[in-house]
């Protein structure tokens, strides 16, 4: 779902839920009654187009189309066309070349272009990076700062015991 529809949603709800009706285009592609004034459409888009917009999270991957060339025609051409919907009732086919439509999309090229990103380094990818890189630069590695610190601990505590312990 893209943000856009994401947004369409949380509003169709939002006006549904509170005036009970939607704007025109809302009720077309989800349904619903059509609002007879836009006061309360008004209302609910000052007052909740902030939390529908935070709701609602930018898409991971949007898909965008241009159109290259178009060609209409009146479908359907023929009575048994709109005949193969029984579901539908058709008063006739101009009511039925009203109501439906046939869509035919063809691809200019069938390539597609795909970005993903991903980081560089997890987490232990990058404190292993690091390590190899001080090793290789510094010349150190834990082992050598093992044995560093290890005998300066022992002597400042040696030095603290010697101080705090005097006879």
């Amino acid at each position: 779902m893209t943000e856009e529809d994401c947004f369409d949603d949380c509003f169709w709800n939002t006006s549904i839920e509170i005036c009970g009706c939607t704007n025109e285009r809302l009720s077309v592609l989800l349904g619903g009654k059509i609002c007879e004034e836009n006061g309360c459409l008004d209302e609910v888009y000052k007052n909740h187009f902030n939390s529908c917009f935070t709701m609602c999270p930018k898409a991971c991957s949007e898909e965008n189309y241009s159109i290259t060339s178009m060609d209409t025609l009146p479908w359907p051409a023929f009575n048994h066309h709109y005949e193969e919907f029984p579901q539908v009732h058709f008063d006739n086919i101009t009511h039925a070349r009203s109501s439906l439509l046939r869509l035919k999309i063809w691809y200019p090229r069938m390539i597609e272009t795909t970005y993903s990103h991903q980081p560089k380094y997890e987490g232990i990818e990058l404190f292993g990076a690091l390590g190899g890189y001080i090793g290789l630069w510094l010349g150190v590695s834990l082992t050598t700062l093992y044995d560093i610190l290890v005998p300066l601990c022992a002597r400042g505590l040696r030095a603290m015991n010697n101080f705090l312990f005097k006879e």
